[in-house]
């Protein structure tokens, strides 16, 4: 890690939590100063807020540690950002994904595709929804939506199953980033909303 004689104000909380967890894990040259890994820690924060990726911050920090194999810088960058990172950052507000609707006006029902969304960062999203199966015969219809269409095998992370007149709710999804689809089955008019706190 590289060194500075910039004088730092005294260390804060979060700086002085990111620099033992540092220190416990990592072997710290002799002439690396507590300020130079609160800096690097500034450093990636200042550069979660600019919305750079963690692949940019990992290869950035590269060029201030040295000695530390990728691995290891990654995992800096994940301390830094669990430990300093939220002082820096706004706090995380929800934010519309996608929307889809759809009138399920065809009979018998066939499963409709949506478009791909995409989850970003640990993955945790929601997805909210209301149907109206009222005016089906005898008042009640089905509503049926899977991710991915249990795609390969793999479990679906939604698996909502309902016969009855409508309703609403939401689905809580976790460790689930990347590109997704929604498949659809019902006759019944429907809204879904993805969305994503960040």
């Amino acid at each position: 890690m590289a060194t500075t004689s910039a004088t730092l104000p005294p260390l804060n909380r979060s700086q002085q939590a990111f620099v033992a967890h540092i220190r416990g894990r990592y072997h710290v040259a002799g002439g690396v100063a507590d300020s130079d890994i609160a800096n690097f820690g500034t450093s990636v924060c200042t550069g979660r807020k600019e919305g750079q990726s963690e692949d940019y911050l990992t290869s950035a920090a590269m060029s201030q540690v040295t000695h530390a194999p990728a691995s290891d810088t990654r995992a800096m960058v994940r301390l830094a950002e669990a430990d300093m990172c939220p002082a820096y950052l706004p706090e995380p507000t929800w934010h519309t994904v996608a929307r889809f609707t759809g009138h399920g006006d065809t009979f018998p029902p066939r499963p409709s595709r949506t478009s791909r969304f995409t989850i970003r960062g640990g993955g945790n999203w929601v997805l909210k929804y209301s149907y109206d199966c009222s005016g089906q015969p005898g008042g009640e219809g089905n509503f049926t939506v899977y991710e991915d269409a249990m795609y390969n095998a793999n479990p679906s992370a939604v698996a909502i199953n309902r016969v009855d007149s409508g309703g609403h709710g939401s689905w809580h999804v976790h460790s689930d980033a990347g590109r997704h689809y929604l498949e659809i089955l019902t006759e019944c008019p429907y809204k879904i909303t993805v969305a994503q706190k960040y």
